[in-house]
Order: structure tokens, then sequence, then C-alpha cells
């Protein structure tokens, strides 16, 4: 586990509680982390389906704050596609915060 803030990086041992969830018309998955020096981060990321089962939006937060997720390279720690990632090399899933720029990235 990783987290970031503009140029500042430390990676970090941590404890973390999760959930993951389904029904027909939606999808979610949540991740607290608590992390030493740093308190508790929450990242959520959830998918709406329409009453055919079609995919038709997606929200994703870190701390309730907007975030997108994007992958890293576990060596080089440099952004990679979802395309690379989709490809079942090894790769670090991170949420990014639009609003802080705070990222957690976890393997």
């Amino acid at each position: 586990m990783s987290i970031n803030k503009i140029n500042y990086k430390k990676k970090l041992t941590c404890q973390y509680d999760g959930a993951e969830g389904a029904a027909m018309s939606y999808a979610f998955r949540q991740v607290d982390y608590n992390l030493p020096g740093f308190g508790k981060m929450a990242t959520s990321n959830s998918a709406d389906y329409d009453d055919n089962g079609n995919h038709i939006g997606w929200t994703t937060t870190v701390n309730d704050e907007p975030a997108v997720i994007r992958y890293r390279a576990p060596s080089s720690k440099k952004v990679v596609s979802q395309t690379y990632a989709e490809s079942g090399k090894e790769v670090l899933q991170c949420y990014l915060s639009t609003t802080s720029q705070w990222e957690i990235c976890s393997e």
C-alpha cells in the first residue's frame, strides 16, 4: 500500500476493513484503511445498472471526495493504462481524489 499527495510518497503497512456487494441494479466495493501517522482513508467504488442490466454509471470516492481509479506498475510506480491492467499483468490499483489529489494504492 502506498499513499501519495503531489510529490509526497510513502509506503505504509496498514490495516483495513472492506465490504463488497451486488444486486440486480447496483454493485459496490468499500475499503477503509487505517494508515499509521495519517489516520483513516476511505475508498468507495459503485456501479449502477438499468433494469436491463446495462451499465449506466460509476461513482468513485476517496474520503467522500470525487475520485478516479488508475493503475500503476508495482516496481516503477508509473501510471499504466487500463488495457495494461486488464492484460493480467501485476498492477497497483489506485484511487486518486480529483479534489485534494490524495492517491491511495494497494496491491
